[in-house]
């Protein structure tokens, strides 16, 4: 994951980095002399990530593995939701809370009730293929991608706050679940 943020990093520092244009030589009196022009310097663009491009490289990744596909479901979405917010509102960042609950009375706050869960969390993402192949490289993370008995998932991320915070990227939340009585 280190390896992903340094990347990122580098390559924004390489995409605002101002680069002088071609000179326009300009002749005075005296002597020949060079104008060089600079660009203004790049803004990053805002971060945006699509929940549905990571839901279908987690069923493409579950599909290798001969496992059946999950389906979106929003109150996992409310769950995941509710963990971001948590999470900001008390200035954490794990799977327990400030209490060391684990996330799965939110699950029911939501309106699911759960005979499986799972969750798995990123911070600092850029990009939802960087998002995907940092679960995928740990093998706890990866794990609970490939639990066969999971049927629906739900994902949230929030850009603004995390980039207003901890300097850029997003916060992410991927609930798993398989629904119970």
């Amino acid at each position: 994951m280190l390896a992903g943020l340094m990347a990122a990093a580098l390559a924004w520092v390489l995409s605002t980095q101002v680069l002088p244009l071609p000179e326009d030589a300009t002749q005075d009196n005296q002597a020949q002399t060079t104008k060089i022009k600079h660009p203004p310097t790049a803004t990053p663009e805002p971060i945006s990530i699509d929940p549905t491009t990571i839901y279908n490289l987690i069923n493409a990744h579950r599909k290798e593995h001969k496992l059946s596909a999950l389906l979106p479901n929003t109150r996992l979405e409310m769950s995941a939701a509710a963990k971001i917010d948590d999470m900001i509102t008390h200035g954490y960042w794990r799977h327990q809370d400030k209490q060391q609950l684990e996330s799965w009375y939110l699950f029911k706050e939501a309106g699911y009730n759960y005979s499986l869960a799972g969750e798995n969390l990123a911070f600092a993402a850029t990009s939802e293929w960087q998002i995907f192949s940092d679960w995928v490289a740990s093998p706890t993370h990866n794990k609970q991608l490939l639990i066969p008995d999971y049927e629906h998932m739900g994902l949230v991320a929030d850009c603004k706050t995390y980039t207003e915070l901890a300097g850029g990227g997003c916060l992410v939340v991927l609930h798993l679940g398989q629904q119970g009585l």
